[in-house]
């Protein structure tokens, strides 16, 4: 037999693949192997026909297939610190342990808050005074991305700065701040105090996203204190 295979993408007329093989013959028990074809294109979002033709020399017979390619949606988040508030606490951290602790995450809420002050602070930990510095790299096509922290009305919308990748493995950036200033003293009040900021996207086939981030509120020393000394 001979198996052609031709590949049409969003109807076009010219196929983007065309295949063939020749000489397929049926195995000791009468069944045809699978066949593979190589040097088809990575696929793209949108619709797809594999028009399939196999024929024994006599005559043919043709088989169409259709389906759709759909860029899968994603969405992560980051909170992290202002430049001058990362130094602030690795500043912190050399004065009381001589440590800066540049990558130190503190993953065990409950053995932090266990902990007399002051208490190393990890990449995780905030100050009730701080901006928090918002990062959610997306897939997809997302019309709107918005972040909130848990316990409060207190939300931001994100903006779009840029994308990296190509094809249908584009990355686009979208970056934001949040902050209020009934933060300042109205977090942390009676020690440490784990938030979630949730960040959210809306994507063009109507598709929601979520990804929560959980981060530390430390305020043992105030944030108007730091803010003087730093």
């Amino acid at each position: 037999l001979t198996v052609k295979l031709e590949l049409y993408r969003d109807g076009a007329s010219v196929p983007v693949f065309t295949g063939t093989k020749t000489n397929v013959r049926p195995g000791s028990g009468g069944a045809y192997a699978e066949l593979t074809f190589t040097g088809i294109p990575d696929a793209e979002e949108g619709g797809y026909e594999a028009v399939v033709t196999v024929s024994d020399g006599e005559a043919s017979a043709i088989k169409n297939y259709l389906y759709v390619v759909k860029v899968r949606n994603s969405l992560t988040g980051a909170v992290t610190h202002t430049g001058d508030w990362e130094n602030n606490r690795q500043t912190y951290n050399f004065n009381n342990f001589k440590d800066r602790g540049k990558t130190l995450y503190i993953s065990d809420f409950a053995r932090y808050k266990r902990q007399d002050a002051p208490r190393k602070r990890g990449t995780n930990v905030f100050w009730a005074g701080e901006a928090l510095q918002l990062n959610a790299p997306v897939e997809g096509k997302a019309v709107r991305v918005t972040a909130s922290l848990s316990g409060t009305s207190w939300s931001a919308s994100l903006r779009r700065t840029g994308q990296s990748g190509t094809g249908d493995n584009v990355v686009t950036w979208f970056e934001g701040e949040l902050w209020d200033k009934g933060m300042i003293g109205g977090l942390a009040k009676n020690g440490p105090e784990q938030r979630t900021v949730t960040f959210t996207a809306v994507f063009e086939d109507g598709e929601t996203l979520t990804y929560p981030v959980t981060i530390i509120f430390d305020d043992d020393d105030p944030y108007w204190m730091l803010h003087r000394a730093y």
